[in-house]
């Protein structure tokens, strides 16, 4: 059974995720900060995810599962660790990437 203190923490990141992907989705464009808060929001999920994965399970699906979700979480927090550094770059050359 999972510890309920790894599932309040995957709530927890999970909401943050929530909060600032809607924030993005109301942007025209994704600033750097908001890519940051991205990245950190994807990372803080997949982090949660493996933690509950670390948990006895009863099933291999749920680990497997639950690898799988935390592994897209990471490539999305790679991603916007990505247009984070590039808006960041384009704001300290004026625009020119």
């Amino acid at each position: 059974m999972v510890r309920m203190k790894l599932v309040e923490a995957w709530h927890a990141a999970f909401d943050e995720y929530e909060t600032v992907s809607k924030q993005a989705a109301c942007s025209r464009e994704v600033d750097a900060e908001t890519a940051r808060n991205l990245a950190v929001a994807c990372s803080a999920v997949a982090s949660a995810w493996r933690e509950i994965d670390s948990e006895e399970l009863p099933a291999r699906w749920s680990s497997v599962a639950l690898t799988m979700v935390a592994d897209r979480f990471e490539q999305d927090a790679a991603h916007w660790d990505g247009v984070a550094q590039q808006r960041e770059r384009e704001t300290a050359t004026g625009g020119a990437a």
